[in-house]
């Protein structure tokens, strides 16, 4: 069995420090926990582009990461082209075998990347009471 990291926000209104203090701590459990023996899989979180100067170092390429799309705001349009670009630069630079998405898997992005990435979805309460929406 394997444990998700912890997924401390970068939301893009936070100050820069504390978007790296919370990509480090998400890094910091993973590290901590393989050493004593846990499997693990990153959780992966991004904001703005300026995140992506750090927001993927310590994740092993071509393994398996977490990302989830509830705080996202994905499902306001305003909101898709900010997470989808670092979707698409998170494939880019981790080249993941698998991503788990937290959340619907109902959009495009995904769409267009399943025949090279294995997509595996777990709704959320919130989309489950939206009946998959």
């Amino acid at each position: 069995s394997s444990d998700l990291t912890p997924d401390f926000s970068t939301c893009a209104d936070f100050p820069f420090p504390v978007k790296c203090y919370n990509t480090y701590r998400m890094r910091a459990y993973g590290y901590w926990y393989g050493k004593h023996g846990g499997a693990v899989i990153n959780n992966v979180r991004w904001g703005s582009e300026e995140t992506f100067s750090y927001c993927f170092d310590g994740i092993p390429k071509d393994s398996i990461v977490a990302i989830g799309v509830v705080a996202s705001g994905l499902r306001k349009l305003q909101n898709r082209p900010i997470f989808e670009h670092g979707f698409y630069r998170m494939l880019d630079v981790l080249t993941p075998q698998t991503v788990i998405v937290y959340g619907s898997d109902n959009y495009s992005c995904f769409d267009k990347v399943r025949s090279q990435v294995n997509i595996i979805a777990f709704p959320s309460e919130t989309n489950v009471a939206l009946g998959g929406r």
